[in-house]
């Protein structure tokens, strides 16, 4: 998008031009206007209104004003003069009690009043509501900032035409206004009557708009955005439901520390069904209800095994989960989004609910039971063991590198009857054996070679040569280690095999770890099932071009 870049040019312009200017009160205010244009073309280089700071009731926060005070002289000035070179009316009927307008300013009052009008959709990020108007009791106000010649994200979208859709029933005439009521504003009531009418078509739809405002026009990226939202079926009237199934003791109790924010939170997408368990049992019945009663999404609110718990009730559904990592590893967001996650907030977690692409990944099957991440035999297990709830709490993530050494310091070998595939069952010696689906980088013991896949459809198995010395046991570590961060094998002390299938045995029952989870049996048999789950992640990043102006 070539506004981001040509505010980076401005900022670049004044900084070159302040450093040659011998008058220091003047070489002061050239670097404020150029850090004020370079801030805001960070913002639309990430797409995030936030910058600003606009209230919900369409006020700018006065350090906003004056802190981006240039840019916003900037475009005032460009405003007045682009609407006085504009012909056609700043507020025009485009459908029954449906208006698209130009950013309102005090003169418009008179005509709004005259027209009926009771209801104000702004979304401008970068221009304040008239506020004698919008203030008044006869009048409904809702801000949805979007960045001019970009597009709202899923949930301001749904925000929007639910908001719209309610006061069009209660019998308000609504204007939706942007800059210059041609692209913003356009893209909204264009998706607000392409949710009415289905099954036109979105030149239809803007062709009826155009008829009555010739020059409104959405540029590429907003073409995509819309049609990419209608296709995931966001653009609805209702709000959709989506059911959270809470573990309140998961990461020191942080669902009750953050819960009311989060309900808030996630409120303004969702009508929220909320329930707290400590049960995993209790969970997958939870969630087998919310399919049942055809929840929109299902969000696992607690650790790995809260998730895992929630996942095996969405398997093979169209039903995507939602992840609100509030447990001590959070390995499975960590495994598929990144070591970012290890860093990410309630808000940035919440967003991804509510404006996350589901994507599709592989899960697997140990025993009738669901893995998404692991399934380990050996110093997995072990270190699972040593990881009890009191450590969890105290320690976080260290409790695990904690339990790790406790296993490798005991350095126990297993006599394991192993069958790769269709493969003839060979005899393995070793102290640990991991059967991967996906994990994080920093389950050093999934890393036979690098990170495993978690879209592949199949399962990494990754398992160390037992050794009577801790120094050998150190060094299979090591390897993994190096695995795990270059994405390369080593091979003397670790052994790796890619399958669809594995079983194994032991001459007497197995102790073994499910995510997070220990369990015991004679055999184990863990098949791949790829393409198995949705789930709800971060939108990936619409770096397209566009060559048309909003």
């Amino acid at each position: 998008m070539f506004i981001g870049p040509f505010y980076s040019l401005v900022a670049a312009c004044l900084f070159t031009i302040s450093w040659w200017i011998p008058n220091v009160l003047l070489t002061l205010l050239l670097s404020w206007c150029a850090a004020a244009f370079f801030a805001v073309s960070i913002a639309y280089w990430r797409n995030q209104p936030r910058l600003f700071r606009k209230r919900q009731s369409g006020q700018l926060p006065r350090i906003s004003q004056w802190v981006f005070a240039p840019f916003f002289t900037f475009t005032h000035l460009y405003n007045r003069w682009a609407r006085k070179r504009d012909v056609a009316p700043p507020v025009q009927q485009v459908a029954p009690g449906l208006y698209v307008g130009a950013r309102l300013t005090y003169k418009d009052i008179p005509d709004l009043q005259a027209q009926g009008i009771d209801g104000i959709l702004d979304v401008t990020a970068e221009f304040e509501s008239v506020d004698r108007f919008t203030q008044s009791q006869a009048v409904a106000y809702l801000s949805v900032p979007v960045l001019d010649h970009a597009y709202p994200s899923r949930s301001q979208l749904m925000r929007a035409l639910q908001w719209l859709h309610q006061q069009r029933q209660a019998g308000h005439k609504v204007v939706v206004h942007c800059a210059l009521g041609r692209g913003r504003s356009v893209m909204v009531v264009a998706a607000y009557l392409w949710a009415l009418s289905p099954h036109h078509s979105l030149e239809d739809v803007l062709g009826d708009i155009k008829m009555v405002r010739p020059k409104a026009h959405l540029n590429q990226r907003q073409r995509r955005a819309l049609v990419r939202f209608q296709q995931s079926g966001a653009l609805r009237l209702a709000r959709p439901i989506a059911w959270i199934i809470a573990n309140p003791a998961a990461g020191g109790k942080k669902w009750r520390k953050h819960r009311d924010y989060i309900q808030a939170y996630l409120g303004d997408g969702y009508r929220l069904v909320v329930h707290q368990t400590r049960h995993n049992r209790r969970s997958y019945q939870l969630a087998c209800r919310a399919v049942s009663q055809q929840a929109d999404v299902v969000i696992a609110a607690g650790g790995d095994g809260t998730v895992n718990a929630v996942a095996r009730a969405l398997i093979n559904t169209a039903i995507p989960l939602g992840v609100l990592p509030l447990g001590t590893a959070n390995a499975l967001c960590h495994a598929l989004w990144g070591i970012k996650t290890k860093f990410l907030n309630i808000d940035a977690a919440c967003d991804v609910i509510l404006d996350g692409t589901p994507r599709t990944i592989d899960t697997a099957r140990c025993n009738g039971k669901v893995a998404l991440l692991v399934v380990g035999v050996g110093f997995e297990q072990q270190m699972i063991r040593h990881a009890a709830r009191e450590q969890k709490n105290q320690l976080g993530q260290w409790a695990y590198l904690q339990g790790l050494l406790g296993a490798a310091s005991q350095n126990q070998a297993i006599d394991l009857t192993v069958q790769f595939d269709h493969q003839a069952p060979q005899l393995i010696r070793t102290t640990s054996m991991v059967v991967a689906n996906a994990a994080p980088m920093t389950t050093l013991l999934a890393q036979g070679q690098g990170q495993p896949n978690y879209a592949d459809g199949k399962l990494d198995v990754t398992w160390l040569t037992a050794s009577s010395t801790k120094t050998d046991t150190a060094l299979s570590l090591m390897e993994l280690a190096f695995a795990s961060l270059f994405e390369t094998r080593l091979g003397r002390f670790t052994h790796y095999q890619q399958v669809t299938r594995v079983s194994i045995r032991a001459t007497s029952v197995i102790d073994y770890v499910i995510d997070g989870e220990l369990y015991r049996d004679r055999k184990l048999t863990i098949d791949a099932q790829p393409q198995s789950l949705a789930i709800l992640s971060p939108p990936l990043p619409d770096t397209a071009q566009s060559d048309d102006n909003a």
